[in-house]
């Protein structure tokens, strides 16, 4: 009995990482914002996390040392984790450089491979021709702690007051001009509660304020 119930985990294993992974936990990797339905079962995770403001305590290797995730307060930017292992990486980070050269919003992209070095991230940035994006490590595991998500690439929309108000995990619909109208109304929101309200304009999914704690 005890055989053949660690041959179905094995097998159980198997399928999971041979869908992708987070494809099963997070929805279709391909959905778009035109598919309101489908950026619903990914776009977003849980409600406190994406309406928690990103704590001060993440900082991330840089060419300098260690610096705030936040490297632009007062203006909307986004996050995105990656490793150079990382297939789906590789399409996605090309995407994002595109998207703040097209729309001077910035983009971090930070390495969560724990074996990376500076060095390293710098020169795989290099040789994809990413020269927009600063090398950045997640060396402490501070970001992936605050992500909660075992998965790669994760991109995480940060409005002008330091919320995260939306999260990608896999691929994002950075292309679409739904996105790129959300992202220019997250600039102009006047204080956090429009900020987070927008979401359900362009998406159809309400975001509410972390609970204060007792």
């Amino acid at each position: 009995m005890q055989r053949w119930i660690l041959i179905a985990a094995g097998l159980g294993l198997v399928l999971f990482y041979g869908l992708g992974g987070w494809r099963g936990l997070f929805g279709s990797p391909t959905a778009g914002l035109r598919d309101p339905a489908g950026v619903a079962a990914f776009l977003t995770g849980p409600v406190d996390f994406n309406a928690s403001p990103v704590p001060a305590t993440v900082r991330v290797r840089g060419a300098d040392g260690m610096e705030p995730l936040i490297a632009d307060p007062g203006r909307v930017g986004i996050v995105v984790t990656w490793a150079s292992w990382c297939a789906i990486c590789r399409e996605e980070l090309p995407v994002l450089a595109r998207l703040q050269e097209e729309t001077g919003i910035p983009v971090r992209a930070v390495s969560v491979e724990p074996r990376d070095s500076m060095a390293a991230i710098a020169a795989y940035l290099r040789r994809r021709g990413l020269d927009g994006f600063a090398p950045l490590h997640d060396e402490n595991g501070a970001l992936v702690e605050m992500i909660g998500v075992q998965a790669i690439p994760v991109s995480l929309v940060i409005d002008r007051f330091g919320q995260v108000v939306g999260r990608f995990v896999g691929r994002g619909p950075w292309a679409q001009k739904e996105t790129r109208d959300w992202l220019a109304a997250l600039g102009a929101a006047k204080d956090p509660a429009e900020s987070r309200a927008l979401l359900a304009r362009f998406t159809g999914r309400t975001v509410q304020p972390v609970p204060a704690s007792p």
